[in-house]
């Protein structure tokens, strides 16, 4: 018995719409949750960063272009707490990073010299030891640094 070329097209349209949300996140929230993941934040801090978001463009202090991908990731005096992740690869069209105030300790990861378009990198007001990596010196749009109030 022939099937219905119109039954096999709903029958696959709605596989398709079960499976496409749940893949998830896209790779810069996969890499955000990460760097959540690693951190001794407090329960509260970054309760609405969901991995069943399409994209992180909705999460507190994520602001994202028009392609959603994110610009600006701004946590300032949020309750982070421990070392600062080191993988922001999948950010590369980070312009802002701001983590000011968050208890962040241990060095300034020398990987944040591959985040080329960063215009404003503040680091301020944590318990960051160490030197300065000299790879920020790469960082060639950067036109706000603040390390102020750390042990570098």
């Amino acid at each position: 018995m022939p099937v219905n070329p119109w039954t096999l097209f709903f029958i696959f349209s709605f596989l398709l719409f079960l499976i496409v949300p749940a893949s998830g996140v896209n790779p810069q929230g996969e890499s955000l949750l990460s760097q959540k993941r690693s951190l001794n934040r407090s329960p509260q801090a970054l309760s609405n960063w969901d991995a069943t978001d399409e994209t992180p463009c909705g999460w507190f202090g994520i602001s994202c272009n028009f392609n959603n991908e994110v610009e600006e990731l701004n946590l300032r005096y949020v309750d982070l707490l421990g070392n600062v992740p080191s993988n922001f690869s999948s950010l590369m069209s980070l312009k802002r990073l701001v983590l000011s105030g968050t208890n962040l300790t241990g060095s300034i990861p020398k990987e944040m010299g591959k985040l080329r378009e960063l215009t404003c990198l503040d680091l301020s007001d944590n318990s960051f030891t160490g030197e300065i990596p000299s790879e920020i010196g790469n960082l060639f749009k950067l036109e706000e640094l603040y390390l102020n109030s750390n042990r570098v």
